[in-house]
């Protein structure tokens, strides 16, 4: 099953990651070799490397492999999650006169 990007967010995010693998992965192994050890195929590195849609999967234990899974947890780890009590919530209830 293929993931449709539809924002430019996520395909500027999937390019990132890729240069980032790209830049790790070449500076301790060849794409053949980093394939290996993911269990996938150099076709599947290359579009990794060039920002294309992977599975998600590959996506992290490439990752993991090249040891930069914990920085970016660390650094996601540092974002401010909204506090979920201070969601709007649209309101349906109308207000309703006392008089009756």
């Amino acid at each position: 099953m293929k993931l449709i990007l539809h924002s430019m967010g996520a395909k500027k995010l999937l390019a990132t990651l890729g240069l980032l693998i790209k830049e790790y992965r070449a500076s301790a192994m060849s794409q053949d070799e980093f394939a290996q050890r993911l269990g996938v195929s150099r076709k599947t590195v290359s579009n990794m490397e060039q920002g294309k849609a992977v599975n998600s999967e590959i996506l992290f234990d490439a990752l993991s492999l090249l040891k930069l899974d914990q920085p970016l947890l660390s650094e996601l780890g540092k974002l401010r999650l909204p506090d979920p009590k201070l969601r709007h919530r649209k309101s349906d209830q109308r207000v309703l006169d006392n008089d009756f």
